[in-house]
């Protein structure tokens, strides 16, 4: 009978064990990877949104009556243009998918605030009010975690100045 050596030196023998470790982690690895960047991908598509809803909105409080205007609103929500031209700013929020921007006002909201002796003052102003709910179209990744498709909701209120 051979002597293969000692139980301690057959212990040390690692020979391939890295690649092993490392195949098996790769799958891991692969995951975390493209769950970052599409989670990244959706914040940005989410901000795209805030900010042209924010500008869309900008627009309204600006104009005598918001309700005339309020497809002007809508393409400059979606497309950064107010006649639609050109393409969207978020590749899959198209005219066809905008009817999801809801616009409010104005209405009368009352505020509140205490002045510098201590006492309640309140007034009224006119605020307009837009929101876009839009479902975000993933790169595959994110549906096989969520169950329900994911929601970038945006909203967004200014007061109303008209001209």
């Amino acid at each position: 009978m051979r002597n293969r050596g000692s139980w301690r030196a057959r212990m040390r023998r690692c020979d391939g064990a890295a690649i092993v470790e490392f195949t098996l982690m790769l799958p891991l690895l692969f995951s975390l990877l493209a769950g970052v960047s599409e989670f990244g991908r959706a914040l940005y598509h989410h901000h795209v949104i805030e900010m042209a809803l924010r500008n869309a909105t900008r627009y309204l409080s600006r104009v005598p009556d918001p309700a005339a205007e309020a497809d002007t609103a809508r393409n400059l929500a979606a497309y950064g243009t107010p006649d639609a031209s050109g393409s969207p700013l978020v590749s899959y929020w198209t005219s066809d998918t905008y009817g999801t921007i809801t616009i409010e006002g104005p209405t009368m909201r009352t505020v509140t605030y205490t002045d510098s002796g201590g006492n309640p003052v309140s007034f009224e102003m006119p605020v307009i009010r837009m929101e876009a709910a839009v479902p975000y179209e993933d790169l595959g990744f994110l549906s096989l975690i969520l169950s329900n498709p994911l929601q970038l909701i945006a909203e967004h209120e200014e007061v109303h100045f008209g001209d």
